[in-house]
């Protein structure tokens, strides 16, 4: 992403990604099956391996994602998840309207929060 979006260029190292990918993708019988199934995920993901090559922005790892999730997954962890699906699905739904909310309402989040409270 330092690097200004040249679509020749990128074209190469995807080119060259792609290659040498091939020669690590191949199956072998003897592959254990993390390993095999590492190399069929490598294979049926193929058309999004490089997006981040051919459109400007797009970043080459999923650290943001990982960054994102990290507090549900500590929380899980420390009430060592939930006790019925029920349950699990409230929490991903209470979740994600709180986080709606932050991203549209950094600057005045409880008071947005409240708003969707008492709102009919």
């Amino acid at each position: 992403m330092a690097e200004p979006l040249k679509p020749r260029r990128r074209a190469r190292q995807e080119k060259d990604f792609r290659e040498r990918l091939e020669h690590l993708r191949q199956r072998d019988p003897l592959d254990p099956k993390p390993l095999a199934d590492l190399k069929n995920l490598l294979t049926e993901y193929d058309h999004a391996l490089f997006t981040c090559l051919r459109f400007e922005g797009i970043p080459c790892d999923n650290n943001r994602a990982e960054r994102d999730i990290r507090i549900v997954v500590k929380k899980r962890r420390k009430c060592f998840g939930s006790k019925t699906e029920a349950g699990a699905h409230a929490f991903e739904i209470l979740l994600s309207v709180a986080w709606s909310t932050w991203y549209e309402h950094r600057g005045d989040f409880f008071p947005a929060l409240a708003r969707l409270t008492t709102s009919t």
